[in-house]
């Protein structure tokens, strides 16, 4: 599956927003959040295609600039995303989604909770 790029919707810990993602032909990806305030906050990070993982670092502006480490993996799948009786992959995708984790500590987290989740959609 090709790089994740493009404009996606996303949900950080309950925050929603858009997520915006170049990737260059090495690898590397770049873009913006963009979440309930005026804020754009850049992304920098990189892309594996063979794990289909992403991994970036978000300087969250609402937060003096502190950074927020994000894990991500792609799959692809149909809607509703949980149909009764339905097991393997979708046969008919139509969202490409992100799903993964990201550490808070300095914006929000602490050492007794410093990860929460993410997840973000993108019609194909």
């Amino acid at each position: 599956m090709a790089a994740p790029v493009g404009r996606w919707r996303i949900i950080v810990n309950g925050f929603r927003g858009d997520l915006n993602i170049n990737c260059g032909s090495d690898g590397r990806i770049y873009g913006t959040t963009r979440f309930d305030k005026a804020d754009i906050d850049p992304i920098n990070g990189t892309w594996d295609e063979a794990g289909q993982k992403i991994v970036f670092l978000r300087n969250v502006t609402a937060a003096g600039g502190s950074a927020q480490n994000y894990t991500g993996f792609l799959f692809e799948v149909d809607a509703p995303l949980f149909k009764e009786g339905t097991y393997g992959p979708s046969q008919k995708p139509k969202f490409r989604m992100l799903v993964g984790s990201f550490d808070a500590y300095g914006t929000g987290g602490n050492e007794t909770r410093p990860l929460y989740g993410w997840v973000a959609q993108q019609q194909i």
